[in-house]
């Protein structure tokens, strides 16, 4: 279960989108161990590259500057890394599938833009290949909704008024929220809901399947019946991989050999991609993402 935290302001330009907070909190869900059990929890905090924290998000997330410079926070990279050493120590492979339904292993997210947006902008910056594990996630609102017939109302309110839960912690805080999540995880375990495969991911294209304009292009099959909002995600995402490509091949060849990965920046294509993306997803907080608003 995981709850990114990123760069945010409450002001126009917004910073670049980049996760500051890398958490995880690992719960068992085998029949084993119905209704489920939590097996441990990962925390790192990540450099932002491009800018620094800005008043709104520290006192959004209580993250401070301190917190995400070294030797606290660490490269977006080496967060990743031990990620997946974390995962490891549970007998768990970062780089295999998650998410499908014959996956052992599943992301859980409160909505889509933590895997959709940030981790993915994220990789993109950093010329990483999206590890497998995040290949489909499981978007717990969608989850909900389904399973209790009534719309989730926020993280908090959904924790203490629908379920009746505590919420424990300081609310934005990554691992913490993570924690909440988690809470409702269970209690829809317990409830009778089964999560046996996941419900968004990136397809072969790389764009997410899932969203109302893959839907349309699957029943259209690509031809020139699509809508013109349709026409335009696709040569909008076109446009991007190629942008995106022609950048990493070009900062690649200027890379010594050794060098460690180093950032690039996101270009106006990037950033139109992200607001396709926000569009196509219909979530207000993928919205508020690219808006520079609240994770």
């Amino acid at each position: 279960v995981m709850d990114f935290e990123w760069t945010a302001d409450d002001r126009s330009p917004p910073p670049p989108l980049e996760i500051i907070e890398f958490p995880c909190v690992l719960l068992d869900m085998r029949r084993s161990a119905w209704p489920g059990r939590e097996l441990g929890r990962f925390q790192q905090y990540v450099t932002p590259q491009r800018s620094r924290l800005t008043p709104f998000i520290t006192e959004l997330t209580a993250i401070t500057q301190r917190m995400v410079d070294p030797p606290n926070g660490t490269t977006f990279p080496v967060a990743l890394e031990r990620f997946g050493e974390f995962l490891r120590s549970h007998g768990i492979e970062i780089d295999q599938p998650g998410g499908g339904a014959s996956s052992r292993v599943a992301v859980v997210t409160w909505g889509d833009v933590d895997c959709a947006t940030a981790l993915r902008l994220s990789c993109e910056q950093w010329r990483v290949p999206i590890p497998k594990l995040f290949s489909s996630w499981v978007d717990l609102k969608q989850c909900y909704r389904r399973h209790y017939k009534r719309d989730p109302i926020g993280l908090r309110r959904t924790v203490e008024e629908h379920l009746g839960l505590t919420f424990e912690g300081r609310a934005h805080s990554g691992l913490v929220d993570s924690f909440n999540t988690a809470k409702i995880v269970l209690r829809m375990a317990k409830d009778g809901f089964v999560f046996s495969q996941g419900t968004r991911g990136f397809g072969p294209d790389g764009l997410v399947w899932g969203s109302r304009h893959s839907k349309k292009r699957a029943v259209d099959g690509g031809a020139g019946t699509a809508q013109k909002s349709g026409l335009a995600g696709a040569r909008a995402g076109q446009r991007h991989q190629a942008h995106t490509r022609a950048e990493v091949d070009s900062a690649a060849a200027a890379q010594q050999p050794g060098e460690p990965p180093r950032p690039h920046e996101l270009s106006p294509a990037d950033r139109e991609a992200l607001e396709q993306m926000a569009a196509e997803l219909h979530d207000e907080e993928a919205q508020r993402a690219c808006a520079g608003g609240q994770p």
